[in-house]
C-alpha cells in the first residue's frame, strides 16, 4: 500500500465534506454515513501510527479529518437545537397518526410522553401509537407510557385509537414493528400524515429511519422533546445517533449478496417496505436475530 496516496485520497476526501451540503445529506443519511466514514479512517489512523516509523506522515491528515468530524457534529447539534420542528410542518396540526417513541431512561419516557400529551389532545382522531418493548422486566416501556397518558385526564385513549407496540428494543424497530402492528389492526391507510415525538438529540434519526420505512406516500414531521443535558453530554449523544443511524443504514437496509468472493451492498429495498425490512432485522440486527416469534406473531401481514 502507498501511504503517499492514501493520504491524498483523504485529503480529497476532507475536501468533499462542504458544510453548504450538509443540510441536503441529513435527510436521506448521507451525513451519517460520511461521518461513520470519517470515524472509522480516524481508527484505523490511531492503531497504525504506534507501530509505523514515520507517524508524522499522518499528523496533517489526522487533524483535517479530527476538523471535519467535529464541524459536523457542529452542525448536528446546531441544527436539532435550532428547529423545533423537523419534516413538513403541516403534518403537526393535521396528523392522521402519532407516534411517541420510548427509551429505556426512565425519565427521558416520561419527557416524550409529556410531550405528547398536547398533541394527542388536540388531534382527537388521531391514532396513537406508543413504541417501544424495552428492558424492563415489569413493564414494557410503551406500557409504562400508556399508564402516564392515562393519568394525564381524559386523553380519549380508547382501545380503538391506541396501538401498543411492544416487541421493538431500538428505532429500527419502532419503525418497522409499528407499521406491521398498524397493519395487523388494519388501521394503516394507503397514505397520511405521521407525526413523531422524540428527544432532541435523538430526532434526526428517527425521522430518517421513519421515513425510509413508511416511504413515500407518508408526510412526516417531528417534534423533538428539548433535553436538559449538559453541552458535552449532547455531544456524545449526537455521535451517537450518527453512528447509530449509519449501522441501521447498512445493515437493515440493504441486502449483502455475493460478487466474486466478496460481499458487495447491495441498495434495492425500496423506500416502505417494511416486509424486506423485518427480514432484514431478522438477519442481520443484535436485538432481533433468530427471532422467531416475531416471525409467528406477524406473519399474516408479511405474506
Amino acid at each position: 500500500m502507498s501511504y503517499n496516496r492514501l493520504i491524498d485520497d483523504l485529503t480529497a476526501f476532507c475536501e468533499q465534506l462542504d458544510p453548504d451540503k450538509y443540510p441536503d445529506w441529513l435527510p436521506n443519511g448521507a451525513l451519517d454515513e460520511h461521518y461513520q466514514v470519517l470515524e472509522s479512517v480516524l481508527a484505523w489512523l490511531h492503531r497504525l501510527i504506534p507501530i509505523h516509523v514515520e507517524p508524522e506522515l499522518f499528523t496533517d491528515v489526522i487533524r483535517e479529518l479530527d476538523r471535519k468530524r467535529e464541524e459536523i457534529l457542529d452542525f448536528y447539534l446546531t441544527y436539532f437545537e435550532e428547529n423545533d420542528v423537523i419534516g413538513d410542518g403541516d403534518v403537526l396540526y393535521h396528523a392522521d397518526y402519532i407516534f411517541v417513541l420510548a427509551s429505556r431512561h426512565m425519565e427521558i419516557l416520561r419527557d416524550r410522553a409529556r410531550h405528547a400529551v398536547r398533541f394527542i389532545r388536540n388531534r382527537p382522531k388521531a391514532i396513537i401509537t406508543l413504541c417501544g418493548g424495552g428492558f424492563m422486566w415489569q413493564k414494557t416501556e410503551s406500557e409504562e407510557m400508556l399508564a402516564f397518558l392515562q393519568s394525564q385526564g381524559d386523553l380519549g385513549l380508547t382501545p380503538d385509537r391506541v396501538v401498543i407496540e411492544d416487541d421493538s428494543i431500538d428505532t429500527v424497530g419502532n419503525a418497522v414493528l409499528s407499521k406491521l402492528k398498524l397493519r395487523q389492526k388494519k388501521l394503516l391507510a394507503p397514505s397520511g400524515k405521521l407525526m413523531l415525538v422524540t428527544s432532541d438529540f435523538h430526532a434526526i434519526r428517527a425521522i430518517h429511519i421513519f421515513r425510509r420505512v413508511y416511504g413515500s406516500d407518508y408526510s412526516i414531521a417531528l417534534a423533538r422533546v428539548p433535553s436538559n443535558y449538559t453541552a458535552e453530554e449532547k455531544r456524545q449523544f449526537a455521535a451517537h445517533e450518527l453512528k447509530s443511524d449509519s449501522a441501521s443504514c447498512r445493515g437493515i437496509f440493504s441486502i449483502n449478496y455475493f460478487v466474486g468472493m466478496a460481499f458487495k451492498p447491495y441498495d434495492s429495498i425500496k423506500l416502505g417496505d417494511e416486509r424486506t425490512y423485518f427480514y432484514q432485522m431478522i438477519l442481520e440486527h443484535e436485538f432481533y436475530k433468530h427471532r422467531y416469534d416475531l416471525i409467528r406473531k406477524y406473519q399474516g401481514v408479511l405474506r
